[in-house]
């Protein structure tokens, strides 16, 4: 039993009380809810069919089942009362169809059981669309709603053509702006509401005091911060000739007459009086300042150059009141022609969805919603009813659609919320962090508020940082997040108090580098390059695993240099791309190969064929063939005349590619030259497998051909597919992922790739979009294209430009929670000497980036918990650590299995499929690989002579015939599902698991995994200590796939004759 915090026990505890949880990083918040959850169930007597646990992720909530079975497992094992017994059975039977799921996992149970009530039909609401179809569906939905405009000849829509595009038949952006509004309705529980409040910014107005109150806030909130900004940097300035010109007095005169008039302004912006603000402000801005007396005093001439750039770009945008309510007013048509061309595309969208016969999962959501206000919440009334219990996870990530569903289910004292704001780093998800924040500054007598203060992660060294570092960048004024006493976290345990290091900013001196290395390096490179030798130094020192090791980057961008520097310096190492699946080597010659029999008169395919490892063709071959063959002549033609070995493999299956199903053709290719086998990598064959399952999915709802499913990849090529996964959680491999990739886990040594600056919002854009302002268009006067601000653009750019410098802030949070023992930050520093000013509004909005902000925090302060490090060249050492490390493979499944179709053990109707070897080729594959087909297929095999190429021994049957005797086999055999060659692809987040297991049979309490090996002169230990790691995935896996399932893992030697128990 934990030793629980009061706070702990408190959120464990709390009882008829909507419960708010504010968890900081580190707090044992998902213990806690797991915690709570078995004792609702144990203690209070609430069925798990009586409780409703929303995750964020499919994998929290299959380790939330997972903990819940196990310590009911363990209630039951220790407990002698039959009732006892009897009621702990009941609850892990309803665990397989618990409520503990996902938000849309529960939408899509509602809708899948309600469905009648809204009359969809039921096979639409059992298909899921894939995101490239939904992508497509889109697009057509797009071009309905484009096409219907057009026939209609409207002219304020011909106008918005012309507003979008100088050029008529450039239709991108107009399409994304449609896109963007359907995107923002989408997540609103009240789409008609949304539109009604972007139309009321637009239409006639007297005064800018009647336009919503919202709008006028962040408008003068954009002057007050221009205001603060000049007004920080004209005293900064007057500083400066104070100290360093003393007897300059004519020139601090003129500073001080206009610090003076800036005095005049902030007046005007608190009472939101905008024509005596523009006045004043305009009566500032002709103070012209002073130029420095030493014309080479650069710091002085260079922030006089701002203050004045800053003047003038708001004086630019300071139009009349009367000017400005004129444009809205101008605009109000622009806008309702929008707004109907949106509707009108998600009404299209819904009709392409429908007649593609699915749902994705915005429909999960409006469609639930729609359910449970239906008939005057009948539905709703006997969730209601049912639920005693409601949990929300992560609740700071909460958007407005799940927040209204879960209120129209629950009673007044049992939601149980959880979550902590400062990591709401989903905005692009429309997630609302307001939603939490609102709630607990709002609590009312059934809200208990619970703060997790303790942090039972990291060293005390990183928690005291973090502290100090929240404090002063959150709750600067003029932005909305904060670092309240509340959020200030202490340590858990007594370890975090020993072993502590500071953390360290590794500021690279990138003209020291250049000149070491001796020619002019790109910067990502050397810093990659730094942070690879590094990790090699650290691991040396202090004999670390690979694993300790993550590199945190904010996008995706960065990986590709880690990944190179990692490669370069032998490092193993995981880097998960979100892209790239389609482009990837094994699928593109597998595509070719498809095209070329489809058309063998398409060179392209053809070469593309001939190049690689199924054609074992030459460059030279080719280019002798160029230059012989007819001008006008396909390679195909000119190879029929003068074939080369192995042409009348592909005129084979070109001849013979419409007698085949695709996925037939595609297994046929995979034998070619032992391609799959063989010729490509593990990641290759990994996507292969990802490929051929893609395949068989369309074969099998959309009778696809070859060709179909050619056009169909041809037309989601460009979309984001990510690259199937070929290692586990536990592989000894040094990490890359982004900063949103690491949320929720942690590691010993972080690595940071920090950064000096924020790119600024483009604001290019004609119209943006926003879910509390609605729309802010630009003014524009046709057909000269003069273009003018408005002020709801005014107001959200300032919103916009605000909460992404809030988001930032949490994401850095984020990032700086992730490390256990040791924080490293890497970032190049040109100026130290600016970093001795305090950190301020002012700064934060000149986007200096993560690096500015810790270093204005820390650089001046000498803290005990910061180490300022200045690189002027790589380590002297890390060559010779360097040139020790040998080329590295990533650990990967032995001998992992190789049947693409599930396949009983009678084996009865199975279909001959040739194996495919999934792992790389090596002594005793071509045995192991014969011996697993001949336990799978033994009555079949049994008197086989040859498998896989392979020639059994009558050692080799004995093996198996022995497996065949024994007791713990055969009574696995019996369970009523049994498999050999299990395959498994589970989705969790953004990322497939994908792999084989040898043998698993399971029913509705246990589960049994059994993985043959064959090597010999291994003895029991031996086969634990190289194989647990790979058993454990596996076992983690069909946890996933059957939560609540006792599962047993076993190792049988076919050379032992032996069942090894692990776990």
């Amino acid at each position: 039993m934990p030793n629980w915090n009061p706070d702990q026990l408190r959120a464990i505890t709390s009882r008829n009380k909507n419960v708010i949880v504010s968890a900081s990083a580190g707090a044992g918040k998902t213990t806690v809810l797991i915690e709570r959850l078995v004792r609702r169930v144990l203690d209070d007597r609430i069925q798990i069919r009586e409780i409703l646990a929303m995750t964020f992720t499919e994998a929290a909530a299959s380790e939330m089942k997972k903990r819940l079975a196990d310590q009911l497992h363990h209630k039951l094992e220790n407990t002698h009362d039959p009732l006892e017994q009897n009621y702990i059975q009941t609850q892990l039977s309803q665990l397989q169809n618990a409520y503990i799921s996902t938000i849309h996992s529960f939408c899509l149970s509602i809708v899948q059981k309600y469905y009648y009530v809204l009359h969809l039909p039921h096979s639409r609401i059992s298909t899921i669309l894939d995101q490239n179809t939904v992508k497509l569906c889109a697009e057509q939905a797009m071009e309905r709603a484009f096409a219907n405009q057009y026939q209609k000849k409207d002219p304020v829509f011909l106008s918005l053509a012309q507003y979008f595009s100088a050029r008529s038949e450039s239709e991108e952006s107009f399409r994304q702006i449609i896109t963007g509004i359907a995107s923002a309705a989408s997540s609103q529980s009240d789409q008609q509401a949304y539109f009604q409040m972007i139309q009321a910014s637009y239409g006639h107005f007297s005064s800018l005091t009647e336009l919503p109150s919202s709008v006028q806030q962040n408008f003068f909130d954009a002057y007050q911060m221009i205001w603060e900004t000049i007004m920080e940097s004209t005293k900064e300035l007057y500083q400066l000739i104070a100290v360093r010109y003393p007897k300059e007095e004519k020139k601090q005169a003129v500073i001080e007459k206009k610090i003076e008039a800036l005095k005049l302004v902030k007046p005007c912006l608190d009472t939101q009086a905008y024509e005596a603000f523009r006045m004043n402000f305009i009566n500032a801005c002709r103070v012209i300042l002073p130029t420095a007396p030493n014309r080479d005093d650069k710091t002085y001439g260079d922030l006089r150059k701002q203050i004045h750039e800053m003047e003038d770009s708001a004086l630019a945008d300071l139009h009349s009141e009367i000017t400005l309510l004129k444009d809205l007013e101008a605009q109000s048509r622009d806008l309702d022609k929008l707004l109907e061309i949106t509707k009108d595309y998600l009404q299209y969208f819904a009709e392409e969805k429908a007649r593609a016969g699915g749902i994705d999962f915005d429909d999960m959501e409006h469609f639930a919603l729609a359910i449970l206000q239906a008939d005057n919440g009948r539905i709703a009334d006997r969730y209601r009813d049912q639920f005693k219990e409601i949990m929300v996870d992560e609740f700071q990530d909460s958007n407005d659609v799940q927040h209204t569903l879960v209120s129209l289910i629950c009673k007044p004292d049992n939601v149980f919320r959880v979550g902590d704001i400062k990591q709401s780093i989903y905005g692009f998800r429309h997630a609302k962090p307001q939603l939490m924040k609102g709630l607990i500054e709002h609590a009312g007598e059934q809200d208990d508020i619970i703060y997790l203060r303790s942090n039972y992660r990291s060293k005390q060294m990183i928690v005291d940082f973090n502290n100090q570092l929240f404090d002063k960048l959150m709750n600067i004024k003029g932005f909305e997040s904060s670092y309240a006493s509340s959020d200030y976290v202490t340590t858990g345990a007594p370890a975090q108090q020993t072993h502590n290091k500071p953390i360290c900013f590794h500021a690279l001196d990138y003209t020291a580098l250049k000149e070491e290395a001796g020619y002019a390096i790109h910067t990502n490179v050397c810093k990659a390059s730094y942070i690879a030798s590094k990790i090699l130094e650290l691991k040396q020192q202090d004999h670390r695993s690979w694993k300790d090791f993550v590199v945190l980057v904010r996008g995706n961008a960065r990986k590709d240099d880690m990944k190179a520097a990692l490669d370069e310096q032998n490092i193993p190492s995981f880097i998960d791309v979100k892209s790239g699946f389609y482009q990837s080597d094994a699928v593109q010659i597998l595509l070719s190969f498809l095209r070329m029999c489809i058309n063998p008169h398409d060179d392209i395919a053809m070469v593309s064929v001939l190049l690689s490892a199924l054609g074992q063709r030459s460059s030279e071959d080719l280019a002798q063939a160029a230059l012989l063959k007819a001008p006008n002549e396909s390679y195909y033609t000119y190879y029929q005349k003068y074939p080369f070995e192995g042409f009348e493999i592909l005129e084979e299956h070109i001849q013979e590619i419409y007698t085949k199903t695709l996925t037939e053709e595609i297994l046929s290719i995979y034998e070619i030259q032992q391609f799959y086998q063989k010729q490509i990598t593990l990641q290759d064959r990994t996507n292969l497998d990802l490929l051929y399952q893609i395949a068989d999915q369309k074969e099998k709802q959309e009778s696809l051909s070859i060709s179909g499913f050619l056009k169909y990849v041809d037309e989601i090529a460009d979309m984001e597919t990510a690259e199937a996964i070929p290692i586990g959680s536990d592989d000894d491999v040094v990490r890359v992922m982004s900063i949103h990739q690491s949320k929720g886990l942690q590691f010993p040594v972080v690595f940071l790739w920090s950064n000096s600056q924020q790119p600024a919002i483009d604001f290019k854009e004609m119209v943006l979009i926003d879910n509390d302002l609605g729309l802010a268009m630009k003014h524009m006067e046709l057909p000269q294209r003069f273009v003018r601000t408005t002020i709801p653009r005014i107001a959200m750019e300032q919103k916009k430009n605000r909460e992404e410098l809030e988001e930032e802030m949490r994401i850095l949070y984020v990032a700086l929670t992730r490390a256990q023992e040791e924080m490293h930050i890497v970032d190049y520093v040109k100026d130290e000497e600016k970093y001795q000013n305090d950190l301020s509004q002012s700064r934060i909005y000149q986007r200096g980036g993560y690096s500015s902000w810790i270093l204005y925090a820390f650089l001046k302060e000498h803290s005990a918990l910061f180490t300022y490090e200045h690189v002027i060249h790589m380590r002297s050492s890390i060559k010779n650590i360097q040139d020790k490390q040998q080329s590295m493979i990533l650990p990967a499944y032995d001998y992992v299995n190789q049947s693409v179709h599930f396949q009983t053990a009678s084996a009865a109707h199975q279909r001959d499929l040739s194996v495919l070897e999934l792992c790389p080729v090596k002594k005793g594959a071509d045995r192991g690989t014969a011996l697993h087909e001949l336990i799978a297929n033994y009555e079949k095999l049994k008197d086989a002579k040859e498998i896989a190429g392979y020639q059994i021994q009558d050692q080799d049957r004995s093996e198996v015939q022995a497996l065949y005797q024994n007791k713990l086999f055969l009574e696995a055999l019996s369970l009523p599902n049994h498999y050999f060659e299990y395959s498994y692809t589970i989705k969790d987040k953004e990322t497939i698991l994908h792999g084989y297991i040898d043998f698993v049979a399971y029913n509705e309490k246990q589960a049994v995994i059994i993985d043959f090996k064959s090597d010999h002169n291994m003895d029991e230990k031996e086969y634990i200590v190289r194989y647990q790691d790979q058993l454990k995935q596996y076992k983690q896996a069909f946890q996933l796939m059957h939560p609540g399932l006792k599962i047993q893992i076993y190792i049988y030697s076919l050379k032992l004759a032996k069942m090894i128990s692990l776990f």
